[in-house]
């Protein structure tokens, strides 16, 4: 990731001044989604916005084909993920929405599962299970159809993930894992870190710790390795989850891994994940009767939120929160 960064730059320098707006928009889209990827949401922002702007304001967009996808759909996607990571969940909707209606005008299948399935992703970072079941239900459909075998293996973790939320955990599990094989034989590594974690909790909410937190190590070392960030921080969160379940681990290895998680989330300035890691340490600690330390841990990063006061994750915390006090 971190060469994909600098040769992103270099090109930046080499198109600057250029009046090429394929040239422009590959920039500033390599840029945004390599910053993204990088974990630092906060850089990516500016050039997706970019990116969008100068994909609207392209009336012939024939010589975007060689980029071998749509740089619009997916920088609008991006997009979404960027502002919901930076803590602004309500506002991740509305380009999300924008690259599925993008997608169904141009027409061709493979997009329209692309921007199904990155809705479906959008929606998991909200946990909105309902939109998350329609858009990944939605991708598999078209996937089967056409043989898109690495979309359809991105749904089949995410359904594993919204099946579990209904307590279906063996049809959960077995979704989860065979799509996260599926996209490792692919060598299909977007968003893997993700998909881990995706597929770490439903294997949790099944009691099979074993299996959980491999795969959350797993996304872990990914994202050592590859370069991926963005998502760490919730492999490192539910490593914890995992651990505090086991009887023979102590407290302070607990802790050890939830702090892990929390300093990476602020490293990164993703508000929604030090938001979410935030209420799993004040929970866990809280419950040790450590009050008074969770709530001034919870409180800060929940009093920073100007929106989505209606996601699982703000009314969690406003929940546990009344207990605190």
């Amino acid at each position: 990731m971190n060469a994909g960064r600098e040769l992103a730059l270099k090109c930046q320098q080499v198109s600057a001044g250029s009046a090429d707006p394929v040239k422009k928009l590959g920039t500033t889209f390599a840029l945004g989604a390599t910053y993204l990827f990088s974990g630092d949401c906060s850089s990516a922002t500016p050039h997706l916005e970019e990116s969008i702007e100068l994909y609207r304001g392209m009336d012939d967009k024939s010589a975007l084909a060689a980029f071998g996808q749509d740089p619009g759909l997916s920088s609008l996607s991006y997009l979404a993920w960027a502002r919901w990571s930076l803590g602004f969940p309500d506002q991740a909707v509305a380009p999300c929405e924008e690259a599925v209606q993008l997608a169904r005008d141009i027409g061709k299948p493979v997009l329209i599962a692309v921007a199904a399935g990155f809705a479906g992703l959008t929606y998991s970072m909200r946990r909105d299970i309902p939109n998350l079941t329609t858009y990944a239900e939605e991708c598999l459909s078209i996937c089967e159809r056409h043989e898109f075998r690495q979309w359809a293996a991105m749904s089949n973790i995410m359904l594993g993930y919204a099946y579990s939320h209904g307590g279906d955990h063996s049809r959960a599990t077995a979704l989860a894992e065979d799509g996260l094989n599926e996209k490792v034989a692919l060598r299909s590594y977007i968003a893997l870190t993700w998909f881990c974690y995706l597929a770490a909790e439903a294997y949790l909410a099944a009691g099979r710790l074993r299996e959980a937190l491999e795969v959350a190590r797993r996304g872990i070392d990914f994202a050592s390795k590859g370069g991926e960030r963005f998502f760490e921080p919730g492999n490192h969160r539910m490593q914890a989850l995992i651990l505090a379940r086991d009887p023979s681990v102590n407290r302070q290895q607990v802790e050890t891994h939830f702090n892990d998680a929390l300093q990476l989330a602020r490293s990164q300035r993703a508000k929604s994940l030090e938001l979410r890691t935030a209420v799993s340490i004040a929970r866990f600690v809280g419950e040790r009767g450590d009050r008074d330390r969770a709530r001034e841990l919870l409180s800060p990063i929940y009093d920073s939120f100007t929106e989505g006061f209606d996601t699982p994750d703000l009314r969690e915390a406003e929940v546990l929160l009344e207990e605190l006090s």
